[in-house]
């Protein structure tokens, strides 16, 4: 019955938001993209929080498939996904992956509602999300991004080198966020590089990037040019 309240209550909160009867009573910038995200949800995909149904239980070998259907998708997406989690965690918000057909295929979860999803079907599994990261698979594919503000720069000292290669039409990570990371790095000391790569958007070293409609793309020149920025950071750092 608890549980039916708090879902009834969790509904009534979002349509009040929606229909701008009320606004988020938290002026964290995570609660307004929240908010944004609930609109759009109910404005443009017709998704209403009030309505019910019985979730569909899928085996292990029937996840897998829906997961194999969008491999390509799905490595493009994490990214995206992480990030998303990443800006919504204080807000103890999940992040769920689903495919067309409404099937989760990947999430990130809240630690203390772990056991929750459990209960609920799920199988918790714990990613980090580190600040920087970079995934190489080998000397033709290199893919470096941020996962977010780490919000614990203010008044320390960054002691190394940095260089950030952007894809300068990226809508995930817009021109005014990359000033706002060359305003901290200043801040902080740093000795940086911002290469920028015009005419290109997100996952733009990943020759499997194909989703144009998402702002995602490779982009060969720009593979390559990043590469070569890449190897000549790494000569002068580790000479």
């Amino acid at each position: 019955m608890r549980q039916g309240r708090e879902i009834a209550d969790h509904v009534g909160r979002v349509m009040n938001i929606v229909e701008g009867r009320s606004r988020p009573a938290q002026t964290d910038p995570a609660y307004e993209r929240l908010a944004r995200s609930w609109r759009r949800s109910l404005n443009k995909h017709s998704i209403d929080p009030g309505l019910s149904s019985v979730p569909k239980v899928v085996t292990a070998y029937e996840l897998r498939e829906h997961r194999e259907r969008i491999e390509t998708f799905m490595r493009i997406a994490r990214e995206g996904v992480e990030r998303l989690h990443h800006e919504l965690l204080p807000a103890n918000y999940c992040v769920l992956l689903t495919d067309a057909t409404g099937v989760t295929v990947d999430y990130r979860t809240v630690p203390a509602l772990e056991k929750e999803f459990k209960d609920e079907g799920f199988a918790v599994v714990c990613v980090p999300v580190d600040n920087f990261q970079c995934h190489a698979r080998g000397p033709e594919d290199a893919t470096f991004y941020d996962d977010g503000e780490p919000g614990n720069t203010d008044g320390n000292a960054i002691k190394a080198k940095v260089l950030a290669l952007h894809g300068w039409d990226d809508p995930m990570v817009p021109p005014e966020d990359v000033v706002g990371l060359a305003a901290e790095l200043t801040a902080g000391g740093a000795d940086w590089q911002i290469h920028g790569y015009g005419n290109t958007v997100h996952a733009f070293t990943n020759p499997e990037a194909n989703a144009p409609e998402m702002g995602a793309l490779y982009q060969a020149d720009a593979d390559r040019r990043s590469w070569q920025a890449m190897e000549n950071f790494l000569a002068e750092v580790l000479a």
